[in-house]
């Protein structure tokens, strides 16, 4: 069996990946000690991780 290719991220995939990784990021302990209110944990994550 042969996974499928996987193809290059493009342009619109931007928030699509930003919303992701703010998704996973925003449970790690580091950043829940960081800033520990969890909705603005999520907007400061998601300032971090977008495009700009």
């Amino acid at each position: 069996m042969t996974a499928p290719p996987i193809r290059p991220a493009r342009a619109g995939d931007v928030a699509t990946i930003t919303a992701l990784l703010t998704d996973t990021v925003a449970t790690d302990p580091v950043a829940q000690r960081l800033v520990p209110d969890p909705a603005e944990r999520q907007h400061v994550l998601h300032g971090l991780l977008a495009d700009h």
